[in-house]
């Protein structure tokens, strides 16, 4: 079959397109839903998406403490995979005294905004939520990184929502990573409680719980 950018028109002044032509288009066809010849904040974006769709359903369907121990595993699985590999820019885990380099730092921040963004597109997609995919995230970068549930100090004001419903718990959820908060913004009014990777809180959030954005 001939090609039918190839036929021209006697009648049309416009010059026909070539092979060429049909080339360059069906290969820009090719990189618009190529996800690899996406920018990189965009697939970074589309990798991040259905795991806050994921981490979004689970908080909703299961209790806490369950869906955590098993994200959690995965997270730690995933962390000792990314670890192994030779690619792995910095394996440096939040405790240690060397400071991550320019390149890591990066990274951390894109993961971060990425998250943001994928946020965005998901209903009630609350910090906690958040926090939790850019955990997993970091740890399939090989970058270990801590989690922390707050609850609002003494005094501190209230959010709009924790007003609104003032027999609930108001509390927040962010990530630290070498000293440096990624996501959870201004954490001055929260009191952090013990959790970790394995355990669930001491008082794990419920049905109840008003997490702020």
């Amino acid at each position: 079959m001939i090609c039918p950018t190839l036929k021209s028109s006697a009648k049309s002044p416009q010059p026909a397109l070539t092979c060429s032509n049909c080339f360059q288009f069906s290969f820009a066809l090719k990189r618009l839903f190529d996800p690899r010849a996406l920018p990189d904040a965009l697939r970074l974006t589309f990798e991040v998406l259905p795991l806050v769709l994921r981490a979004r359903l689970s908080l909703w369907r299961e209790p806490f403490p369950a869906f955590h121990a098993r994200w959690s595993a995965e997270i730690e699985s995933e962390l000792r995979a990314a670890l192994a590999s030779p690619g792995v820019v910095n394996g440096d885990v939040p405790g240690d005294d060397a400071q991550p380099d320019a390149q890591t730092k990066r990274l951390a921040w894109e993961c971060s905004h990425a998250v943001s963004r994928a946020a965005r597109l998901v209903p009630r997609a609350s910090c906690l939520t958040q926090a939790l995919v850019l955990q997993r995230v970091l740890a399939r970068r090989g970058q270990e990184c801590s989690l922390f549930l707050g609850a609002l100090r003494p005094g501190a004001k209230p959010s709009n929502a924790s007003r609104a419903h003032s027999e609930n718990f108001e509390a927040h959820a962010w990530i630290e990573w070498h000293g440096r908060v990624l996501i959870g913004g201004d954490i001055s009014r929260w009191t952090p409680f013990p959790l970790n990777r394995s355990l669930a809180p001491s008082s794990p959030p419920d049905s109840t719980l008003q997490t702020s954005k």
